[in-house]
């Protein structure tokens, strides 16, 4: 009740073939977290718009007023984790 998670899987991404493996993921996680947000990108619409690297991760915490207030495309190094982790603390 105090925070959201949306996963946003740019499936377009995905190896040729695996596009049903992929959505078959989501919704499986989807069950096991039915209070997170899964949204299936097909056409790399999100990652477009953040200008994010293809095949990547990225993370992007925003406050609740919606401003971004932490983010990172790529792998998250232990200072990275630390810092989000306080961030979101501190936002609760």
């Amino acid at each position: 009740d105090k925070y959201q998670t949306v996963t946003i899987i740019n499936s377009n991404d995905a190896i040729w073939g695996t596009s049903g493996f992929v959505k078959s993921s989501a919704e499986d996680s989807k069950k096991e977290f039915p209070w997170s947000a899964m949204v299936l990108d097909a056409k790399g619409m999100a990652r477009n718009a953040w200008d994010l690297a293809p095949e990547s991760s990225a993370i992007i915490v925003l406050d609740k007023e919606g401003k971004v207030r932490f983010v990172k495309d790529g792998a998250l190094t232990q200072a990275d984790v630390s810092q989000v982790m306080a961030l979101i603390a501190s936002l609760l």
